[in-house]
């Protein structure tokens, strides 16, 4: 089943703290591995921690969302 997943974490860096979701068939652990790569490359920012979040509650939960690309046809 081609199920979208979302995840959710709480990241602590040195420059702040950020709600970040995540949406597409990945599984958590791929999901972590973008977030480190987004801030670590993209970003230059050092993570310091993730914590693991439930579902947002609404719009002003969400700073950031990282969304699966759809395949080219």
């Amino acid at each position: 089943m081609d199920e979208i997943n979302d995840w959710m974490w709480l990241v602590k860096t040195n420059k702040g703290d950020f709600f970040i979701t995540v949406l597409g068939k990945w599984t958590q652990e791929e999901a972590a591995t973008r977030v480190r790569a987004i801030f670590h490359v993209v970003l230059k920012l050092v993570i310091i921690g993730m914590l693991p979040r439930k579902r947002s509650t609404g719009p002003d939960d969400m700073m950031c969302t990282i969304l699966q690309q759809r395949p080219q046809k």
